[in-house]
């Protein structure tokens, strides 16, 4: 295979993610505490109203809880923001898991994220430990609190989010916007990495078979 041609494949298909990614979005609304968001889809957005509840901790303060949980597609990745009125203290967390079947093989794992106390992931293909593919983030602001989930497997992933805070009386609690989008193009470059190698891998094994074939 030609160089050019290697060059314009590759090109196609970082193209086809890039435009993919301009989709046109869905906006979904949902309401209660504990919500079950079910399996989102890529392009979905919106805004969790009233997805917290409150409890009376002194004259002058509450304490806020706020939660959702559902399932993310694979090569997906989903990012929530609370909106924190007069945060005085508060943790942001949140949590994902995976195991499924492809091809023969079980894989299997969980990704946990933390503000105060930092992010782990692990991984298992076929029982033993291997490279983690969902990834978690959690951070705490100053009026804003945010996780993300990452799911770079070939399966759904089971994720919770959780927000809990005290803020001063009076204010109405956290508001809750997600989105979900595609895994950022930079993280998907090391798989066009290996495609372009495995085409320059092959075009070359092909020119020394040619070559021997003629020397023969």
């Amino acid at each position: 295979m030609k160089r050019s041609s290697i060059f314009a494949t590759a090109l196609v298909l970082i193209s086809t993610l890039v435009a993919s990614s301009a989709a046109q979005a869905v906006m979904v609304n949902y309401s209660g505490t504990n919500t079950n968001m079910g399996v989102l889809n890529y392009g979905q957005f919106g805004v969790l109203n009233n997805n917290y509840v409150i409890k009376h901790i002194s004259a002058t303060e509450n304490f806020d809880v706020s939660q959702a949980f559902g399932y993310l597609k694979a090569k997906e990745k989903v990012t929530f923001t609370y909106t924190l009125p007069g945060l005085l203290i508060g943790t942001a967390s949140m949590h994902g898991s995976y195991s499924y079947v492809l091809s023969g093989n079980t894989y299997a794992g969980e990704a946990d994220a933390n503000s105060d106390t930092g992010n782990s992931s692990s991984g298992q293909t076929n029982g033993f430990s291997s490279s983690p593919l969902v990834f978690a983030t959690a951070m705490v602001g100053t009026n804003i609190a945010r996780t993300t989930i990452v799911n770079i497997s070939h399966g759904l992933v089971n994720f919770k989010t959780f927000f809990s805070g005290v803020l001063l009386r009076g204010f109405t609690g956290p508001s809750l916007t997600y989105n979900v989008s595609t895994v950022p193009l930079p993280a998907a470059l090391p798989m066009f990495a290996l495609l372009i190698g495995g085409f320059f891998g092959f075009s070359q094994l092909s020119r020394q078979r040619k070559s021997l074939a003629l020397a023969a």
